[in-house]
C-alpha cells in the first residue's frame, strides 16, 4: 500500500478506537477498557480538528499515485472524515436524549455485548464502571448547554389522535406530564393534548 495513505489510515483507525473506546472493546481491542466515550464539548473540538485534518492529508495524496482500491481507499477516508465533522458542525450530541441512541441508553444495549477474556480486561472494566456516571454528566451538561443556546433536546409526545381511531392514545394523561407545554387541542374530541416537536 502507498506509505503514506497506509501510516493515515492506521492513525485514523487508533484515531476511532481512542475516541470510542466501548467499540474498541466490542472488537476485542482491550488497550481501552478502563475509559468511556468522552461527550465534552472541549473533546469533540479536538476530534474536529484532527478529523479536519485527516481529511486535509488524505487530500494531499496525489490520488494518481494510487492504485484503484487505494484510491477508494483514499475517497473512503475523505468522505468519513468530512461527515464527522458536519455530524460535529451540527451539535447534534445536545441534541441525542432519546430512548434510542442517548449515552444513557446507549451504554445499556453495549454493555452485556463487553467481553473481558482476561483478569486484567476485567479489572480495567471496572475503572470503565466508575467513570459512567462522570459520562452521563457530560451528555446532561451538553444538553444544558443546547438549552442555553435556544436549542432545547426533543421530547417524545403523543400526538393528538381522534377517539376510535387506530392510534387513539387517550391514556388518562389528558393533559401530559407538569413540564409540557400549554395544550393546543382545543375540542374536547381530540384525546390526547401535546404535540410532537
Amino acid at each position: 500500500m502507498h506509505p503514506e495513505l497506509d501510516r493515515l489510515a492506521t492513525e485514523l483507525w487508533e484515531f476511532g478506537l481512542e475516541n470510542s473506546p466501548s467499540s474498541a472493546t466490542l472488537l476485542g481491542d482491550h488497550r481501552f477498557d478502563h475509559l468511556i466515550e468522552d461527550l465534552s464539548e472541549e473533546r469533540e473540538a479536538v476530534q474536529r480538528t484532527q478529523l479536519f485534518e485527516f481529511a486535509n492529508r488524505a487530500e494531499a495524496i496525489d490520488p494518481d499515485t494510487l492504485n484503484h482500491t487505494e484510491r477508494v481507499t483514499r475517497t473512503v477516508m475523505i468522505g468519513d472524515c468530512r461527515k464527522n465533522v458536519a455530524v460535529i458542525d451540527s451539535q447534534i450530541t445536545e441534541m441525542r436524549s432519546d430512548q434510542l441512541v442517548s449515552p444513557h441508553a446507549t451504554m445499556l444495549h453495549v454493555a452485556p455485548q463487553w467481553m473481558f477474556p482476561e483478569p486484567d480486561y476485567a479489572e480495567a472494566y471496572i475503572e470503565r464502571l466508575h467513570a459512567i456516571p462522570g459520562a452521563l454528566d457530560q451528555a446532561f451538561d451538553r444538553y444544558r448547554s443546547a438549552i442555553r443556546k435556544g436549542r432545547p433536546p426533543a421530547r417524545i409526545r403523543r400526538l393528538p389522535t381522534r377517539p376510535g381511531s387506530r392510534r387513539s392514545c387517550d391514556s388518562g394523561m389528558r393533559h401530559g406530564p407538569p413540564s409540557a407545554p400549554p395544550s393546543i387541542c382545543g375540542p374536547s374530541t381530540m384525546s390526547c393534548s401535546e404535540v410532537a416537536v
